[in-house]
């Protein structure tokens, strides 16, 4: 929950890239990827 609050309040306008994830979370390049597919998911992006 902690991840997603701050992601939503760091990017409101944008998808972070998948460096950026790893890089601000510690996050695995695939970790990374799933929550970019979660954000797409939430937002309705195609």
């Amino acid at each position: 929950m902690y991840v997603a609050c701050m992601l939503a309040q760091r990017f409101p306008s944008r998808l972070p890239t998948r460096d950026e994830l790893m890089d601000l979370f510690g996050m695995s390049r695939a970790t990374a990827l799933r929550w970019i597919a979660a954000i797409r998911a939430a937002r309705g992006i195609a």
